[in-house]
């Protein structure tokens, strides 16, 4: 996704995932565990990957706590792309996250939801890249109350912080969303959140300050050196001295979702507008539209397609080179071949512009996976 110097390869994985899951009357932990061993016909591109996906909870009569978390070590061309999209080139990445949770039944109809979550991003050899290892977590409390079989509604106030790991700079971001979700019929569904947030970044940068002189109104400095005593002549030397410089920007938040299913395949779309972290600046806004469909067009195959279009800023105006908009496009073919065995072809188009260059990025994907797939294994006591 570079828009000079571009290069076709041909890439040959292997993917093996192990799921596991024990369930209680009152509890639940289910996790997946998987590599990704990826060779390519050129060396320099070959990775091997893994992740761990781990969700829990316990229940009591009005009361249930959840624990989730997970941890990913791919590249900046996988999992960062997708989040953020602001990737200049290819470099490894580890990402660990934990979110704990507890929800409590005010009464059958009313519900209170607190949420803690806490990410770590961490880039290898990034002292001469674009990337900056950061952290991220937030607080949210939501309230949900259903108001007949088929609508509910739902109010949410949340707090986060981003910094990154050279703590030059933070963010800190306030949103207030109210929404509801409506069963149309038994085969379409409706939601709606929306609200508003406040960032406030602050950002410390090192200045080159001369000790008593203020070299910009003094004119001994060009007849002395760049640093002189105002009072002997002598001449000086710089320090470094912190400055923070802090601003803050508004602006709105939503996600609408739609689903239609019927007797042979499925449609969804959505629209949202949030704020996440990147590895360059802090924090971005971005929108994104979204549709989906499936389709079986027999017992054994079956026709899908999404559609992407993702449009990303900075949450601080001055910062106007992460200001880009990316669009996918991916059907893919599934054949059944019996109970155990998966054939899926697919093809992906990407197309990437930053308004900071001239140029696009476009991307051509074509990718063949056959799976297989073990039968269950239960253990009971």
């Amino acid at each position: 996704m570079r828009t000079s110097n571009e290069i076709s390869a041909t890439e040959y994985a292997l993917k093996p995932e192990l799921a596991f899951l024990r369930t209680t009357a009152v509890s639940q932990v289910k996790g997946t565990v998987g590599f990704d061993f990826r060779r390519f016909d050129k060396d320099e591109l070959d990775t091997n990957d893994s992740f761990l996906d781990l969700a829990s909870y316990y229940r009591t009569e009005r009361s249930r706590w959840d624990l989730g978390a997970r941890y990913t070590r791919d590249t900046t061309l996988d999992s960062e792309l997708e989040e953020s999209g602001i990737v200049y080139e290819r470099i490894r990445r580890t990402s660990r996250s934990l979110n704990p949770a507890w929800s409590y039944m005010l009464d059958p109809t009313r519900q209170l939801k607190a949420s803690y979550s806490i990410s770590q991003i961490r880039y290898e050899n990034n002292q001469n890249t674009y990337f900056s290892d950061y952290d991220y977590q937030g607080l949210t409390l939501e309230y949900n109350q259903r108001w007949s079989a088929k609508t509910s509604v739902t109010g949410n106030l949340s707090q986060t912080r981003y910094e990154n790991g050279s703590n030059t700079v933070r963010s800190d971001t306030t949103q207030v969303q109210v929404g509801a979700s409506h069963e149309f019929s038994e085969r379409w569904s409706a939601s709606a959140l929306a609200g508003a947030r406040r960032t406030r970044t602050t950002t410390r940068v090192g200045l080159l300050v001369c000790p008593g002189l203020d070299l910009r109104s003094s004119p001994l400095s060009l007849l002395f050196g760049p640093c002189v005593d105002p009072v002997t002549l002598a001449p000086l030397a710089f320090t470094v001295q912190t400055e923070s410089r802090s601003n803050s920007s508004t602006g709105s938040v939503f996600t609408l979702q739609t689903a239609y299913g019927f007797e042979t395949g499925s449609l969804s779309a959505s629209a949202t507008r949030s704020v996440s972290p990147s590895a360059t600046n802090g924090l971005i806004v971005r929108d994104r539209l979204s549709l989906s469909a499936e389709r079986r067009l027999s017992e054994k195959l079956t026709l899908s397609a999404k559609l992407g279009w993702y449009r990303t800023s900075a949450t601080d105006s001055e910062i106007g080179n992460l200001n880009r908009k990316y669009l996918e496009f991916q059907p893919r073919l599934t054949w059944r071949i019996d109970r155990d065995w998966r054939l899926k072809t697919s093809y992906r188009f990407r197309k990437q512009s930053y308004e900071s260059q001239l140029d696009s990025a476009t991307g051509n994907t074509l990718t063949v996976t056959l799976v297989y797939a073990w039968p269950k294994m239960a253990v009971s006591r």
